[in-house]
């Protein structure tokens, strides 16, 4: 049986890979503005944040870190990443003693108007302009299971849209945070 799995699954995996490389699907992924961090410290940090996180940023880095809030909280913010694209980012959250915290968040990406290019026109001098669409909202639960460690998940809805194109998605962000081992705090 395991030499079986052993010969099977490498030709699954390889079939698997020439299908999702294949050029019919060039320019065909989307959700890309979830992988947009939040959040000046994480940003900072390169993302090492994601391993001592902790309040509302962590809804992004690590879900388990908004076990270790206190009370209610908010979050606004508005960063300019490059050109005219600006991503804006709000979230609250509220803890509930030994039932967990719980918090929403809401962050859209501006990307301006763009011009509509076409065959006949390549260089959208034609005048027409559209303004998509980028946004992703979540509901984010995590609890204490200990003094040490910590659990949470994040459920979100990616959409997006363009002229005579848009698609939603449902996500998951599961994190878990353990304190105390060999030493190290994180």
């Amino acid at each position: 049986m395991i030499k079986t799995i052993k010969k099977v699954l490498p030709s699954i995996l390889m079939v698997a890979i020439l299908i999702a490389g294949d050029e019919s699907r060039i320019g065909t992924s989307g959700g890309n503005q979830v992988l947009i961090p939040v959040g000046a410290r994480g940003i900072a940090m390169a993302g090492s944040e994601r391993v001592f996180s902790e309040g509302l940023e962590s809804i992004y880095w690590n879900p388990a870190g908004l076990a270790r809030s206190a009370g209610a909280s908010t979050l606004a913010t508005n960063m300019g990443l490059f050109d005219d694209i600006n991503v804006s980012y709000f979230g609250a959250a509220s803890s509930f003693g030994d039932i967990g915290s719980i918090g929403v968040t809401v962050k859209s990406i501006d990307m301006g108007d763009i011009p509509i290019t076409t065959i006949e026109d390549m260089d959208g001098n034609g005048g027409g302009m559209f303004h998509p669409t980028l946004s992703t909202m979540g509901i984010t639960y995590a609890n204490a299971f200990s003094d040490r460690a910590n659990f949470g998940v994040t459920a979100k809805v990616v959409y997006e849209s363009i002229p005579r194109a848009s698609a939603s998605a449902l996500a998951f962000d599961i994190g878990v945070q353990y304190t105390g081992f060999a030493g190290l705090d994180g």
